[in-house]
């Protein structure tokens, strides 16, 4: 009788479990727009953003209208799906919501150049 007590307390676990996954177990609370809109032009060259720092509030809609002054280049933010290739001085724009807060590196994708590497900007979400 003392090995049911661990198979019961086993299958009541596994029954409590069960019915957790369609819970959001990450903790991460979805943030929707707010009605902000930040807008932003970006100019890049070799070897850097002008400007390099972007500052927004959390649920602000970002909108980056970006283009490059010399070579191709990229701007990239991982954290919030952004990857734009720049190719001339046509602006190429994305649009995304600030859904996370902190502060961000956003970083040239497209190789450009010996200081390609240190190509750099802050994205800053505050919260």
């Amino acid at each position: 009788m003392k090995t049911s007590i661990p198979i019961i307390t086993g299958l009541f676990l596994l029954v409590l479990l069960a019915g957790c996954g369609t819970q959001d177990t990450t903790g991460a609370a979805t943030v929707e727009w707010n009605g902000e809109v930040k807008e932003f032009n970006v100019r890049a060259f070799q070897f850097g953003y002008e400007p390099d720092v972007l500052e927004v509030n959390l649920g602000d809609k970002v909108k980056i209208n970006a283009y490059t002054s010399d070579v191709a280049h990229g701007l990239a933010i991982y954290q919030f799906g952004v990857n734009m290739q720049l190719r001339g001085k046509t602006p190429v724009t994305t649009e995304f919501v600030a859904d996370k807060a902190g502060t961000f590196t956003f970083y040239c994708n497209v190789p450009c150049g010996s200081g390609h590497g240190a190509m750099r900007g802050k994205f800053i979400v505050n919260g």
